[in-house]
């Protein structure tokens, strides 16, 4: 072979390779979650922003600082604004479900050689307790999911995902969640009901979607805030219908999630670890479920990736940094503009000051007590002068 031909040849591989592999190009995003108004300790009105910066993989970025922050109010520069970061904030009350898999297939292996769903209720109980542990305020529904078949025999399958199974929401400490963790853990280890089925995701999603949007917000006891809305959902299978050539179907169900904008929607592909083959999941129509609400499409091979992926969808609906500043827009109804920049993104928002500062009880107390006491030495006392003066003219002198 001569150098010429070496040259043209290797010259042919390298655009072989420029032509099949793509770079994945970096596309992080702001996203404000919201932005209202409120008094401070002081009696001062405040400006609150929540917001994230996700990654390309709708990951939260949680290494940022005041010096990566640009805010302005109104046009104006604001300099002295407090940044609280995830970990410093009590988050917002959240109901979550979990929807998981329990089909036949949930009964192999995984790479440390667990039973698959046995490692995946360990995982989910890790997740809970993490959750009581931080005393984040949560609300829970596991939702185990099959689809029955001929060839299932005594085997254990899951009543259908309806609305009373979806309505049953647990604190992390609740002794019903412990139960069926514990129900579907013997399950799994018994020798005669093992789960079994096939795949069927659309219908407990379609189904938990509808539920969340119909009986949404979900009010916390005492809170005037909105519960935040998730779905989690972990399967090591495919549903057929949803991985037909037309996806017909997988686009009614993204349309569906795209019209309920307040739920977040996560998805865990158990069986594999990304770069390895796929096993039974269809990686496609798993992210493409989880990209459509802005949620996050991750891979597990194994108990430990299941954990390490539970917290980071629990991160990414809990997790957001908050700005507090003293706005511009001091008047009520008046309307606040901000623009906050975090590196190349920006976003610009308004929202009206509907809170407007009062003073301190003690100080009310003392501006009642003296307008209560001016009104009696302007108003009374004079009356009562006059009433005497009249009543002392009337009566005759005595001789």
């Amino acid at each position: 072979m001569t150098d010429f031909s070496i040259l043209k040849h290797s010259a042919i591989c390298l655009l072989s390779l420029t032509l099949v592999w793509r770079p994945s190009v970096a596309a992080e995003t702001l996203k404000i979650v919201k932005s209202y108004d409120e008094n401070n300790t002081k009696h001062q009105v405040e400006a609150v922003i929540e917001f994230k910066v996700l990654d390309e993989n709708n990951k939260l970025k949680q290494e940022l600082n005041k010096e990566d922050i640009e805010l302005k109010s109104n046009g104006k520069l604001v300099e002295n604004f407090r940044l609280i970061k995830p970990d410093e904030k009590k988050p917002d009350p959240n109901n979550i479900i979990i929807l998981l898999d329990v089909t036949g297939s949930m009964n192999k292996l995984d790479q440390n050689n667990q039973i698959r769903g046995l490692a995946a209720i360990a995982a989910i109980r890790s997740f809970i307790k993490d959750i009581k542990e931080k005393e984040y305020p949560s609300k829970i529904a596991l939702i185990p999911f099959a689809e029955g078949g001929k060839n299932c025999g005594g085997g254990y399958v899951p009543p259908p995902v309806n609305d009373d199974i979806l309505s049953k929401f647990y604190s992390s400490e609740a002794p019903e969640l412990k139960k069926q963790l514990l129900e579907l853990e013997n399950s799994f280890n018994s020798k005669n009901k093992r789960p079994c089925g096939s795949t069927n995701i659309r219908q407990p999603l379609g189904n938990a979607i509808k539920y969340l949007k119909n009986n949404s917000p979900f009010l916390a006891k005492g809170s005037k805030e909105p519960s935040r809305l998730g779905i989690i959902l972990v399967s090591d299978g495919f549903d057929p219908v949803l991985s037909q050539k037309e996806k017909s179907e997988l686009n009614e169900l993204e349309e569906l999630i795209k019209d309920s904008p307040e739920i977040t929607i996560h998805t865990l592909g158990y069986g594999s670890s990304q770069g390895t083959e796929y096993d039974n999941i269809d990686p496609e129509v798993l992210e493409r479920l989880a990209q459509a609400s802005g949620g996050i499409f991750l891979f597990s091979a194994n108990s430990k990736e299941i954990s390490n992926a539970l917290d980071t969808f629990l991160v990414s609906l809990l997790g957001e940094y908050e700005i507090r500043y003293q706005p511009t827009s001091i008047k009520q109804y008046k309307k606040e503009t901000f623009e906050l920049t975090v590196g190349e993104l920006s976003e610009e928002k308004k929202f009206r000051i509907n809170n407007v500062p009062s003073l301190p009880f003690t100080s009310r107390m003392w501006i009642l007590g003296g307008a209560l006491f001016g009104g009696i030495i302007v108003g009374v006392v004079p009356f009562i002068v006059w009433r005497w003066y009249i009543e002392r003219k009337s009566t005759p002198a005595k001789e």
